[in-house]
């Protein structure tokens, strides 16, 4: 049962995450670092990339497939959470300081294990 919830934490997570960068796309863009170009094409795919996400992760054929994806977006997360931390000038409407930021990180690398922990969990080829 343990592992039922967090398959589906993780999956409503990262389907709720995906579904954010549509519906408030403008933080996303704000926060990609000045030298990647593209900001909304990246804020759409990585929306939509994690919805598939959180999406592969609930069923058996396309678990590991799922938790490779949002394993490799969060890495690819990391540029983000690095630039914000060394070159992020904190504004008067944003709640953010460099522990905040720091912290975030040490987040991602928890999300990574949980993610990567559904492979372990589901290893004997159960079924949903």
């Amino acid at each position: 049962m343990k592992k039922y919830i967090n398959l589906y934490v993780i999956s409503i997570l990262f389907i709720y995450a995906g579904v954010a960068h549509f519906t408030n796309p403008q933080f996303y863009i704000k926060i990609i670092p000045s030298f990647i170009p593209f900001k909304q094409f990246l804020v759409d795919l990585s929306g939509v990339l994690e919805i598939i996400g959180g999406l592969l992760i609930l069923f058996n054929q396309t678990r590991k497939t799922g938790v490779y994806l949002l394993v490799g977006l969060l890495l690819l997360f990391f540029v983000v959470h690095f630039d914000m931390l060394f070159t992020f000038q904190v504004s008067e409407n944003m709640l953010l300081n460099k522990s905040l930021l720091l912290m975030r990180i040490i987040i991602q690398f928890i999300l990574i294990y949980w993610v990567i922990s559904l492979l372990k969990l589901f290893s004997n080829k159960d079924n949903i």
